[in-house]
């Protein structure tokens, strides 16, 4: 009698009820959205806390299941989404935001709920359908001197492209003492982004060396010498996420390849970064000029931060793209997701959203660019959000695969810790930018562990 094959099994043994929940919750709620409206704040309320019920069930599942870490790609996402998909939204009907009254801000909710419940069947895809086979132990074999210099190469590519882009060192102080007028004398090409893109590799690598002998002296370097060049590259323009995504890299290397940091470090940690990245975003539009920064003092966080501008906004430009498209903004059928592909003429979504909805700012060189919900729904409706998160999710889960079989390798590690942060923000919006900048860097890292360490970048061995 023949064995059905795992992916038979699971589908039927734990996906098929799965997709049945799934499916008559999907068509229950599209009724509820298509036949009623929700006019108070409570009953709007109703998807978002759906959603946080959501995201605290299933980390709970996969923390209980796989083990899974604070530092993990589908950890990183469900945080970045919690704060853009609920918490922001909750604090908009709270405040009464005037984008709380528009007539797709109930479908966009319901919206937001089934992005994250994607997600999460996403990464749950992998591990049922791909049959996974003993993968011998890859060797540890490690070359410091080459790291080291590789490294070198990549950050002085790196600093040469900023620097001719300022306009040589000499106008270094004058970039610095007008930094909010930035735009207006510095731009960026994409050659320049791709070589910016390089010193998240470059910091990685000398993590690696500081894995293989984790010496004081080694990480002291790190930390004195390398990392104030690379932040300085890669917060170029203002870019506050590149420079960031550095510093997570660096503590989930030495989180998961070295030694556990305890829960109370890494609630103190995450506090100074939130407090540092929020303190530069309010001042680096303010340096040189007579402005005072905004005061986000108690109410003041939201009235003159959160429920202000687009640095958060993302729900309220998912609402306003369910609004605008396909009348202001015909459906694009892929072709932002296109634009990644270099000197192509195919439009990115951030062009697009900006220039059709807010081209006061398009003037100014600006972009604001619609969330991934929001670009899935430009190019492909309704069911690009559905399937389109549901790859999303199912790329987080091939991500903590990978990890599962290389975890007791350096390059492993480096991989994985590298994905966090720019992973999770392609949910911010514009594909083009936040995959575009992760795909540079990881093809960089992946060519230069070749030569230090060139079994940690083969993929595992499927049965």
């Amino acid at each position: 009698m023949r064995r059905p094959r795992l992916a038979e099994q699971a589908l039927g043994g734990r996906l098929l009820p799965v997709a049945l929940t799934i499916g008559t919750g999907i068509l229950l709620s599209f009724t509820i959205v298509r036949y009623s409206s929700a006019n108070n704040t409570g009953f709007k309320a109703a998807p978002f806390l759906a959603s946080l019920l959501v995201i605290v069930l299933g980390l709970g599942r996969e923390r209980a299941v796989r083990n899974l870490s604070v530092f993990s790609p589908l950890t990183f996402a469900t945080a970045v989404y919690f704060v853009m998909f609920v918490a922001v939204p909750l604090a908009d009907l709270w405040f009464g935001n005037p984008t709380t009254f528009q007539q797709s801000w109930w479908p966009a909710s319901w919206l937001a709920f089934y992005g994250i419940l994607a997600i999460f069947v996403g990464h749950a895809l992998p591990f049922h359908l791909v049959r996974r086979s003993r993968v011998d132990r890859m060797s540890a074999r490690w070359r410091p001197g080459l790291a080291r210099l590789l490294a070198l190469v990549l950050l002085v590519v790196a600093a040469l492209a900023v620097i001719q882009r300022i306009g040589g060192l000499a106008a270094l102080p004058s970039y610095l003492s007008s930094f909010a007028l930035r735009h207006r004398f510095v731009s960026s090409t994409t050659l320049t982004l791709v070589a910016i893109s390089l010193v998240g590799p470059a910091i990685c690598l000398m993590a690696g060396s500081w894995l293989r002998r984790p010496t004081s002296g080694r990480f002291l370097s790190i930390l004195f010498i390398w990392i104030p060049p690379a932040l300085f590259i890669s917060a170029y323009l203002g870019q506050r996420w590149r420079a960031l995504s550095i510093l997570i890299a660096l503590a989930a290397i030495v989180h998961l390849g070295n030694q556990k940091v305890s829960p109370a470090t890494l609630a103190g940690i995450s506090v100074a970064l939130v407090a540092l990245f929020l303190t530069i975003g309010l001042q680096r539009n303010v340096i040189g000029t007579q402005s005072q920064p905004r005061d986000v003092a108690g109410q003041g966080l939201y009235l003159n931060y959160v429920g202000v501008g687009h640095e958060l906004s993302q729900f309220r430009e998912l609402v306003i793209t369910l609004d605008g498209v396909p009348d202001r903004l015909p459906f694009q059928s892929g072709k932002t997701f296109l634009s990644v592909i270099p000197n192509t003429s195919f439009p990115t979504s951030g062009f697009l959203y900006s220039s059709t909805f807010f081209p006061e700012l398009h003037a100014i060189g600006s972009s604001v660019p619609t969330p991934l919900p929001g670009e899935l729904y430009l190019n492909f409706g309704v069911p690009g959000i559905l399937i389109g998160m549901l790859l999303y999710g199912a790329f987080l889960g091939m991500l903590e695969m990978y990890f599962h079989y290389t975890r007791n390798t350096i390059g492993g590690v480096l991989i994985y810790s590298y994905s966090l942060l720019p992973v999770a923000l392609i949910l911010r919006g514009d594909f083009t930018t936040f995959a575009g900048w992760y795909g540079v860097g990881l093809i960089g890292l992946v060519v230069a562990l070749r030569f230090v360490q060139p079994d940690a970048a083969k993929p595992p061995r499927w049965g």
